[in-house]
């Protein structure tokens, strides 16, 4: 099942639509929005912020956000005929289902994602993004990175740490539910000649930092 990094923070329902709050989330955190919900936001819905039709979530993160006080509580803003409502409720309705199915298949997993380990692994990976090699820390200092399953869990990977790399956001959201070598291997191969040296130094690093993994990985 084919899941995107966005999570219905609030419906605000109006006289003439219902406006729908998007936030960016990590996959390797939260269960995201099914395809079925994405696709359906993306052909009913039109953005608050340029008013034209969403055909694309992502050509619109940032376009209208909404605060409540100094906190941004969306990264998309859509908004929805009052006729679709009750198409959304049934869509809602099933992605909450597969968000609890895909809970229990965590807890069944026995998940261990210890937060000193994520650190240490961010410390490993030099602060930055172990696919594409951009910086991992923003310029106040906050962690701008998402947890990603290099196996994905749709394709038997485990929630646990030895399968987690630490990713920026625009890699995590481009990977979806691909498998971790393919699109490593994808990205290495588009990175800049002065680049790879550096890849190769921070994935070779986490594979050695890996205790108990048995992935043999070979390097261009």
């Amino acid at each position: 099942m084919r899941r995107h990094p966005y999570e219905i923070r609030r419906l605000l329902v109006g006289r003439e639509h219902i406006r729908i709050l998007l936030w960016a989330v990590s996959l390797a955190d939260s269960f995201g929005i099914t395809n079925e919900l994405r696709e359906a936001l993306q052909s009913l819905t039109l953005c608050a912020g340029c008013k034209q039709p969403c055909r694309d979530l992502e050509g619109h993160t940032g376009c209208f956000r909404v605060a409540i006080g100094e906190t941004v509580v969306s990264d998309i803003t859509l908004l929805l005929s009052h006729e679709h409502s009750d198409h959304l409720d049934q869509l809602l309705r099933r992605n909450s289902t597969r968000c609890s199915q895909w809970r229990r298949a965590l807890r069944v997993a026995g998940g261990y994602l210890p937060e000193a380990r994520i650190r240490s692994l961010l410390r490993v990976q030099e602060g930055r993004c172990f696919y594409c090699y951009a910086s991992l820390i923003g310029h106040d200092g906050k962690n701008l990175f998402h947890r990603d399953h290099y196996e994905p869990l749709s394709k038997a990977g485990d929630h646990d740490v030895t399968n987690i790399v630490l990713a920026c956001p625009k890699c995590n959201m481009v990977k979806h539910d691909e498998d971790g070598d393919t699109f490593r291997e994808r990205q290495f191969a588009e990175a800049a000649i002065k680049t790879r040296d550096d890849l190769r130094r921070i994935q070779q690093a986490v594979w050695q930092w890996r205790i108990g993994s048995a992935k043999v990985i070979s390097f261009s």
